[in-house]
């Protein structure tokens, strides 16, 4: 996907995808819910719901409709100690539990173009890599498919040091 999905990709990912992890098993235990009943509430597949509980990173869409059945803010979900939301973010990503469904794609859309506005704010504070990369990319045996292979690993691993701030 786009910086919607990438932005909770970053530094400690693993454990903040635990954290809600075991926030929606408890939640589903406490309210006697199965993954279906679950993932009827929050507009999800059973598939994403068993995935979410194994522990692996979900994108925004599946972080706000989760907190949204269980009813908790979004940092809280993830752990605010794991710091996978940029603090930027957390108030916007937390309000979202409480928007119209028709207005979640607007939230989305602005968290990943914050992202995007942090991740190219991180390149650019780092010209060390930026002089890297452009010898990297200047190596005359790349042809041009490698050279726009390359573009694309190195805009998505701003994305993913963008939230790790």
């Amino acid at each position: 996907m786009n910086a919607a999905s990438d932005e909770l990709r970053h530094m400690d990912t693993r454990s903040a995808a635990q954290h809600l992890a075991a926030e929606v098993r408890r939640y589903r235990d406490r309210e006697r819910l199965s993954m279906r009943e679950f993932g009827s509430r929050a507009g999800l597949a059973v598939g994403t719901i068993q995935r979410l509980e194994s522990g692996e990173t979900p994108n925004l869409d599946t972080v706000i409709r989760a907190a949204r059945v269980v009813r908790r803010p979004i940092s809280t979900l993830l752990g605010e100690e794991s710091g996978v939301l940029p603090p930027a973010l957390r108030p916007l990503v937390d309000a979202a539990v409480h928007l119209a469904e028709s207005d979640l794609a607007l939230v989305i859309a602005t968290a990943s173009r914050l992202a995007e506005a942090q991740a190219r704010a991180t390149a650019a504070a780092d010209p060390e890599l930026e002089r890297k990369r452009a010898a990297i990319l200047d190596l005359p045996e790349l042809d041009e498919d490698d050279r726009a292979m390359l573009r694309a690993a190195f805009e998505h691993e701003d994305e993913l040091r963008a939230g790790g701030e």
